[in-house]
């Protein structure tokens, strides 16, 4: 039986889908995913916040289904979301996730950011996404950098 402090959840949301994997992490084991999930976009920039909301309802719900669990809140999120970097979309997506009880611990940044710590645990680098919207990011030696859209 999993246990909700155990699970953990990756969020990639854009402008043409979000995808969802939940998983399980022990202390000193590899993550497992255990379900995943996919929907609409949930750049709140491209649609509007109802509609970026609910397409990230429905692709977290999908991978709770794959996984055979209850959607529930899990121990920690992080929610890389396209669009995701000014205060009022924080804000937005702050107070849906809190409504939700989606996470005891939460990270929302713009899909960017994880690109670079996925290449150097340092998040030192240059990260460019072309997707339905593009961004380009970089960040050096002590954490400076910047992004543009």
């Amino acid at each position: 039986m999993t246990h909700r402090d155990e699970l953990i959840m990756g969020i990639d949301g854009g402008g043409s889908k979000t995808v969802v994997w939940l998983a399980t992490h022990q202390s000193g084991n590899t993550p497992q995913v255990i379900g995943r999930g996919r929907s609409g976009p949930s750049n709140c920039r491209s649609v509007s916040n109802e509609e970026a909301t609910s397409n990230l309802d429905r692709a977290i719900e999908s991978a709770f289904l794959e996984a055979g669990l209850h959607p529930t809140s899990v121990a920690c999120s992080c929610l890389a979301l396209a669009g995701a970097d000014r205060p009022v979309e924080q804000q937005q997506i702050q107070a849906w996730a809190k409504t939700r009880a989606l996470a005891e611990r939460l990270l929302i940044t713009n899909d960017a950011l994880p690109v670079l710590y996925a290449a150097s645990s340092e998040g030192i680098g240059i990260a460019l996404i072309s997707g339905t919207g593009s961004i380009a990011a970089a960040c050096r030696h002590r954490g400076r950098g910047g992004s543009t859209p």
